[in-house]
């Protein structure tokens, strides 16, 4: 962002906004943002509401900018009250459109700038990419380790999202439980407790494994 405000001035609001739903591409995120309204980050805005040719422009790796009354996005963003154009910059990640670098000023942006800016957008968009893969990678390199602890554990060990839906259950579950793994993963643990049970169990998952000070009498704190 200090590269972006060094070209466009002080006076400018800037928007840095990344695709966060891979089941939704449309919708954008703020990740950072400078000059304009604050604590403007983590809001979300979809580029649905673009008219055709617009996203056309965008896809095309082009950038462009318009009157602030004919910036659609610009109202979510909280830009400078002062504001009288919008440019908006695509970023692209592996030729897919994944972020816009967003300026708003009380001036329209030079083209020389315009160029300096794009040409920043492609240098952000390689920082992000390199990023997600860094990341991406640790988490595969996490997610090996982990199944190799768990692969010969006497233990039954599952990985239970929010929703309790069983997102990995390992191996060991067939020798104590008589289910191959492949049948449990994706089933719902409440589906697979007594009703009379279900609230006591999502409690415990719930409080990390802690037991419930409302119930100190039950037979885990015996």
């Amino acid at each position: 962002m200090q590269a972006a405000r060094a070209l466009v001035g002080d006076e400018a609001g800037l928007r840095l906004l990344v695709a966060t739903e891979a089941d939704h591409p449309d919708i954008f995120q703020v990740v950072a943002a400078s000059g304009g309204a604050e604590r403007i980050e983590g809001t979300t805005v979809s580029l649905s509401i673009l008219p055709r040719k617009k996203r056309d422009r965008l896809q095309s790796h082009h950038s462009y900018e318009v009157p602030i009354e004919e910036a659609e996005l610009a109202s979510s963003l909280g830009m400078p009250p002062d504001s009288t154009f919008v440019l908006n910059a695509p970023l692209f990640m592996k030729e897919e459109l994944q972020g816009l670098l967003v300026v708003a000023g009380p001036a329209s942006v030079p083209r020389a700038i315009r160029d300096s800016l794009e040409a920043l957008s492609s240098q952000v968009a390689l920082a992000l990419d390199s990023a997600l893969t860094t990341e991406i990678l640790l988490i595969r390199q996490s997610e090996a380790r982990f199944s190799s602890l768990v692969q010969n554990s006497s233990d039954v060990v599952m990985v239970v999202e929010a929703d309790s839906k069983i997102r990995y259950i390992s191996p060991s579950v067939e020798r104590v439980l008589g289910h191959a793994a492949g049948e449990l993963e994706g089933t719902k643990l409440t589906v697979l407790i007594q009703p009379e049970d279900r609230a006591g169990v999502l409690q415990f998952l719930t409080s990390g494994g802690r037991e419930s000070d409302a119930n100190p009498g039950s037979p885990s704190s015996a």
